[in-house]
């Protein structure tokens, strides 16, 4: 293996490992293991957007239907300065072909919201007043109260990608808690983790957006911190990342930036 594919391979696995810390921080526990986590759709917050689920040492994982996804799509592009199209997904018929008819009547509702929010792209509290979904409002109403209070939270999909992105804008540091499960299937979720200079911890891109993935990023996370671990005990006295204190300081370490 040659030197530089080396430090690419541990600045993920320091990357990850950051994570697990995290998370271990968030749930005050001394745990290699795997945590419990508890799926948290937008559906059954929006029947009371006030109640929050009981969730006591267990991960977070953020997901939402298709209801508000126009809202998503018109939110980003107006904040990322996108035009519409680029940002809404490829749709699928039941036969697995593309659906023109859906994905055309899609970006026109898009495109008529994004209209109607364009004044409101330099106050993104306002822009937020300004998005009727209760769905979309209770995705954002939920980060607030975890991640903008430094409860770590996972998330999958675009509609959490949307309502992070407008929460880190209304709010800078609000939003830092946000983990995405994967790099996801659409422009939207890719052009807000670059925006944002988030790394997902999963670096795949499908369908399957209900946090079905969880398990496996969050074995992932907790492995990759193990693994470094194993590699420090192999080479008393050197850190295989490189020094991490060092590297929060400067930037969280990803495949784009490896540990030295």
């Amino acid at each position: 293996m040659t030197d530089t594919r080396a430090r690419l391979q541990l600045g993920g696995l320091a990357h990850l490992a950051e994570f697990a810390d995290r998370i271990d921080a968030d749930l005050s526990r001394r745990d290699d293991d795997r945590p419990p986590h508890r799926i948290v759709s937008t559906e059954a917050l929006a029947v009371d957007t006030t109640a929050l689920p009981d969730i006591v040492g267990e991960v977070p994982v953020l997901t939402a239907g298709p209801e508000p996804l126009s809202w998503a799509i018109s939110s980003t592009a107006v904040l990322l300065g996108a035009e519409v199209p680029e940002l809404v997904p490829d749709i699928l018929d039941d036969e697995g072909r593309l659906d023109h008819g859906h994905w055309s009547a899609l970006c026109a509702q898009a495109r008529d919201q994004a209209a109607g929010l364009s004044e409101w792209a330099s106050m993104p509290e306002r822009l937020i007043d300004e998005i009727h979904d209760r769905n979309f409002q209770a995705a954002l109403g939920y980060l607030r109260r975890t991640a903008g209070s430094g409860q770590t939270v996972l998330i999958d999909g675009p509609v959490p990608a949307a309502a992070a992105l407008i929460l880190g804008a209304a709010a800078p540091g609000q939003a830092d808690h946000v983990i995405p499960l994967q790099v996801g299937s659409s422009a939207l979720e890719t052009r807000v983790w670059s925006r944002m200079g988030i790394e997902p911890v999963l670096p795949w891109s499908t369908r399957v957006t209900d946090g079905s993935l969880a398990p496996l990023a969050l074995t992932a996370i907790f492995t990759a911190r193990e693994l470094l671990r194993g590699l420090s005990r192999r080479s008393p006295g050197a850190d295989p990342a490189g020094d991490r204190s060092q590297q929060m300081a400067s930037g969280r370490p990803s495949l784009d930036n490896p540990a030295p």
